[in-house]
């Protein structure tokens, strides 16, 4: 935004892709996040942000809470119907999360997960597009995940 004869301008700047993964891969990097993770994380970064899902600002508002705290671990035994993410942010636990998601899709025809404790997320919509792009699972399933996120 700027100043010009008592006037205020908004200017709007785009970013590309290329732009915005490449930074947020070095932010997460500089965050304390292994190799293959911040790699993850810019990619639901950059994926929200490019298609106007704020993803930027979304990593700004949590930047503090994942300064030098990354830990993605996730215990499968202690998934059945219901998963506890101890308010770890989705951009660390989500990548092993829909994994493991998608490894009980062909074991279980009503799969169900409530999820406790998860304080962001917005940043599994990204992993789970990308998984039914490379799947090619329907978009009846997608739903299904979503209304069983949200």
């Amino acid at each position: 935004m700027g100043f010009c004869n008592n006037e205020f301008i908004l200017i709007s700047v785009s970013y590309s892709y290329y732009e915005v993964f490449t930074n947020t891969q070095r932010a997460f990097s500089g965050l304390g996040f292994t190799y293959g993770s911040d790699e993850d994380a810019a990619f639901i970064t950059t994926w929200l942000e490019i298609l106007g899902l704020d993803g930027i600002k979304l990593l700004t508002l949590k930047i503090k809470e994942l300064d030098n705290t990354f830990n993605a671990s996730i215990d499968p035994s202690n998934i059945n119907d219901e998963f506890d993410c101890k308010n770890k942010s989705s951009l660390m636990i989500g990548p092993g999360l829909i994994d493991y998601l998608i490894s009980k899709v062909d074991k279980k025809e009503n799969l169900k997960l409530t999820l406790k404790n998860c304080n962001d997320p917005i940043f599994l919509i990204p992993l789970l597009y990308k998984e039914i792009l490379s799947l090619q699972i329907s978009k009846e399933i997608l739903i299904f995940y979503l209304q069983k996120i949200f």
